[in-house]
């Protein structure tokens, strides 16, 4: 199911096993294999201005790195405040972190640090730690295997793909010597070199805004800092000898210039939830969810469950496979003849559908199959036994609410961009937000901006505010 919703990847998540002593040629070639990786399973953001300019920077600052490494560099597809690099080269910047960004000097800040793992080879010693998705959801692995021996991917599937992997974090000593690389290469480049503490504070500012400086998609998941991080960065900055040099943003207002249009929050182009139904404009889809349940979007699954605490009760919609008709997932390997038997043909909302219930390892579990746009669907409701009777009633309705996208339901899908107005004389941002119809709140304008949410304007002052407008795509 290639990128049915991708949302929360950890940094440097699709990453690459420790192998030791590594030769430049092999850090480029497993560079290479996980950049490809992480741009299949993540996606790269499709704005181009914002691209332009990550890339020009980076290139800019990179050339005082040590040679013979192919630095590239990347805008990903992620809402959440990250960056990373990999092994021989590539360096990613999320648009999510990159909204926050108030100047040329922190966006190189920022590259400079990730080149400065590259450089001093910290990126290739970094371990992934994974959990399979089935322990990860606490489906039972004997259930998966029953259905058919290709459904068991499903049980073996790293979490990574989930969203429940996680990197081992550089320590303490790796951190700060790429800041201190990092701080070197900015400076040599003609940027501030203070400009990296500069965005580390933009960032504590905007993560802490949701409370959770340690969330898996957080750069300090796996850049741990400490209180005196950032004054080592700016002690280590006022030693530097800087060349000054134009910049290629030329100023706040041009900074912002690159930034308007970029994609803030979710992108809904694989999949959204407006309430509890979730819409999937590039698949053509709609479900309905129980209301009061938490959704989560996973890489390989939408997961609604009532007990984010207890995993003995959710369900799950994933792509099982390519065909028109459900039975086409099983194939000449399907389930044994006992099994089949059982398997209930329906239709759901016009489309072919399947259905059959089985009891393995102490669960109860209601699936579904529906085939809709050359894809086959399976919708997987797991209880415990003692509830399944009362559930197969809720999972019967998630099922049967799958229908094929409608006009009205993609007018309903719409997207956050970062856009800019001007301030009024002496105005506070409270008054700008709800003057112009900002979907960030006060304080995150005030963290975007770089400002004090007590802060008054200046007139004509160029405020970054986010703003929903329609997503558009296509029509089925």
């Amino acid at each position: 199911m290639a990128r049915f919703v991708v949302r929360t990847i950890a940094i440097g998540a699709m990453a690459f096993p420790v192998l030791g002593c590594l030769t430049p040629a092999a850090e480029e070639r497993i560079g290479a294999a996980e950049e490809a990786r992480v741009q299949e399973s993540v996606g790269l953001s499709d704005h181009a201005a914002s691209a332009q300019w990550v890339d020009a920077v980076g290139r800019r600052v990179a050339a005082f790195a040590p040679p013979g490494v192919n630095y590239r560099f990347h805008v990903l597809d992620m809402e959440e405040p990250n960056a990373f690099a990999l092994p021989g080269g590539p360096v990613y910047i999320s648009r999510g972190l990159l909204a926050f960004l108030n100047s040329e000097d922190e966006l190189a800040g920022v590259l400079g640090h990730e080149i400065g793992h590259i450089a001093d080879r910290h990126a290739a010693g970094r371990q992934r730690v994974a959990t399979p998705i089935a322990i990860l959801l606490g489906l039972p692995a004997a259930i998966v295997g029953t259905i058919a021996p290709g459904l068991g991917r499903l049980a073996t599937l790293p979490a990574s793909m989930a969203g429940g992997a996680a990197m081992a974090s550089y320590s303490r000593k790796q951190e700060h010597a790429a800041d201190e690389l990092g701080v070197g290469y900015a400076a040599a480049a003609g940027y501030d070199p203070a400009g990296l503490a500069s965005a580390l504070e933009a960032l504590e500012r905007e993560v802490a805004l949701d409370g959770d400086l340690e969330s898996e998609a957080s750069f300090f998941a796996n850049h741990p800092t400490t209180p005196d991080r950032i004054e080592r960065v700016r002690e280590h900055a006022r030693i530097q000898v800087t060349r000054p040099r134009a910049p290629i943003a030329a100023g706040r207002d041009s900074v912002l210039a690159r930034q308007v249009g970029l994609m803030v929050g979710p992108n809904p182009k694989h999949g959204t939830f407006v309430g509890d139904r979730y819409l999937h404009p590039e698949l053509a889809f709609s479900i309905r969810f129980p209301s009061e349940w938490k959704h989560l979007n996973l890489p390989e699954a939408v997961v609604s469950l009532p007990d984010v605490e207890r995993r003995d009760v959710f369900v799950t919609l994933r792509i099982a496979g390519e065909g028109d008709d459900p039975f086409d997932l099983f194939g000449e390997d399907g389930p044994d003849p006992a099994i089949r038997d059982r398997i209930d043909r329906r239709e759901i909302a016009g489309l072919p559908a399947a259905s059959l219930v089985l009891a393995a390892e102490g669960s109860v579990v209601d699936l579904t199959w529906l085939a809709h746009g050359g894809h086959i669907y399976m919708i997987t409701g797991v209880s415990p036994p003692g509830r399944a009777r009362s559930l197969a009633a809720v999972f019967l309705r998630v099922a049967d609410s799958f229908a094929p996208l409608s006009a009205s339901d993609l007018a309903a899908i719409r997207v956050e961009r970062v856009a800019v107005t001007t301030a009024e004389p002496g105005e506070s941002i409270a008054a700008l937000v709800g003057r112009s119809g900002s979907t960030w709140d006060a304080k995150h304008v005030a963290a975007a901006n770089g400002w004090s949410v007590a802060q008054h304007l200046e007139a004509d002052r160029s405020v970054k505010i986010a703003v929903s407008q329609p997503y558009g795509g296509l029509v089925p």
